[in-house]
């Protein structure tokens, strides 16, 4: 006979399968053999928090947490489920005791959404800012932090960033390389999260034939924002010059992907693809570049 502990991994498994009320019969199952399980209740309340059911879940998550109050993820379970309660300054406290007991940046990013609900928005804005000192890589946290300084009326942080990365391209368009690179690079001395700098600097570095340093200032833009083709076609042209055309033609691919009628991806491609000695495959590229231009006229 299959133990509590035994039936919680089935009902797991249940729920990575998207079974989920299954799972729930499982769960039950196993709380009658151990009604203090909290594993148990944490998870029925996943499973129900799937289904829509978060009243239910709630109970589940609180059952969880009153057999033991040191799991941060029952904590940070019962947090999210009362944020989509409208439950907000309840919220707030739930992750509170998640924090205490793990201060990850999914927790305070998490505290700060409930208290955006709430209107809250300095106190937001300081959680936003704990969630990226702990990982400067939490992207949602970057994008509310920048929604809720414009709240606030306080983003000079952005206008900031634009001054020198506008300053940069003035100096680029008069060849004046080295200068415009000094202002990219004022710009993410203030900050490292926004992509228009990074992908600057990148197509700068290229110009210098600093190639390797012009693909990870590429790869950090496209880490910010993954849905910009023109990083993307900028990623390509790096790895055309490092004779990477394999790599370059699949970022030419999702330049397209995201913009199928940039004629400048297509033409790079078709610059890849004949690099690999693929002729077909280029000719096809240069016949979509010249339709596209051809179209535009």
């Amino acid at each position: 006979m299959e133990n509590a502990t035994e039936l919680c991994e089935k009902g797991v498994a249940l729920v990575n399968q998207g079974k989920y009320h299954k799972a729930l019969k499982v769960y039950d199952k196993a709380l009658n053999i151990d009604p203090n399980n909290w594993n148990v209740w944490y998870n029925k309340g996943v499973a129900l928090d799937e289904l829509g059911r978060n009243d239910e879940a709630l109970e589940c998550f609180n059952q969880a947490i009153q057999i033991n109050p040191n799991d941060a993820w029952a904590w940070s379970n019962k947090g999210i489920t009362l944020g989509k309660l409208g439950r907000n300054d309840e919220a707030v406290m739930a992750f509170d005791q998640e924090i205490k007991i793990d201060p990850n940046d999914a927790a305070w990013y998490n505290r700060g959404m409930a208290l955006d609900n709430l209107g809250r928005n300095d106190e937001a804005l300081e959680c936003f800012n704990q969630a990226i000192q702990i990982n400067p890589n939490n992207l949602s946290a970057c994008v509310k932090k920048d929604i809720t300084l414009d709240k606030i009326g306080k983003n000079v942080e952005r206008e900031m960033v634009r001054m020198w990365t506008n300053k940069g391209v003035a100096l680029e368009k008069i060849d004046k390389l080295n200068e415009a690179l000094e202002c990219y690079d004022e710009a993410l001395k203030i900050s490292r999260n926004y992509m228009w700098p990074w992908d600057n600097k990148g197509i700068i570095l290229n110009k210098l034939n600093r190639i390797n340093e012009a693909l990870e200032c590429f790869n950090q833009a496209i880490q910010i924002n993954p849905n910009d083709a023109t990083v993307w076609n900028d990623k390509g042209v790096a790895l055309g010059k490092l004779n990477r055309n394999d790599e370059a033609v699949m970022a030419f691919d999702q330049a397209i992907k995201l913009d199928p009628n940039s004629a400048v991806a297509w033409k790079n491609k078709g610059i890849a693809l004949e690099n690999l000695d693929k002729s077909d495959e280029a000719h096809n590229a240069f016949e979509m570049e010249r339709e596209i231009r051809n179209s535009k006229f």
